[in-house]
């Protein structure tokens, strides 16, 4: 398709728009707008090179009268340093979001534990910036003392002002 996202070593890419069209006015003059939103997710430290996008078109309407005349454009080439995990980190999940919040509800405020009787306690994970992907699975959770039905995990992904937002 036009703009294919770009291909990166070491680097998980995933689409966050994948086409929006509309009219822009730039000095006068009216353009038609293809935009399309990639998110960059490196797998390593070091050096991320993200190459330079090329499009080639054409504008005029290309009739017996008129003609069409080719257009290009060009990207820059974009180094970005990616830094590695300090060395001081003690846990085991290193989460690189911008904003990053774990949260409970019960099906009845506050739980009530009763023999024979259900709860539900749902667990939300969101991260702005991240890939669900990228998000470290829920602990296992074990009791002797009673039964733990885990339902399958509903990940989402939305498009956000400043990338994607990841909820699991």
């Amino acid at each position: 398709g036009l703009f294919p996202p770009p291909e990166i070593v070491d680097a998980v890419i995933e689409t966050v728009i994948s086409g929006r069209r509309y009219e822009s006015v730039i000095n006068y003059k009216r353009y038609h707008v293809l935009e399309k939103q990639y998110a960059i997710f490196p797998q390593k430290s070091g050096t991320l090179t993200i190459p330079k996008a090329t499009f080639v078109g054409a504008r005029g309407r290309g009739s017996v009268i008129t003609s069409r005349q080719q257009v290009q454009a060009e990207s820059k080439v974009h180094r970005v340093a990616i830094k590695t995990i300090p060395a001081s980190f003690p846990g085991e999940d290193w989460i690189v979001a911008k904003k990053f919040s774990l949260s409970e509800a019960w099906n009845v405020e506050p739980p009530v534990f009763r023999i024979g009787e259900s709860v539900t306690r749902t667990l939300t994970m969101t991260a702005a910036g991240l890939a669900n992907s990228s998000l470290p699975p829920f602990s296992s959770l074990r009791n002797k003392k009673i039964k733990i039905y885990m339902d399958p995990i509903e990940s989402v992904v939305k498009p956000d002002e400043e990338g994607i937002i990841s909820t699991n």
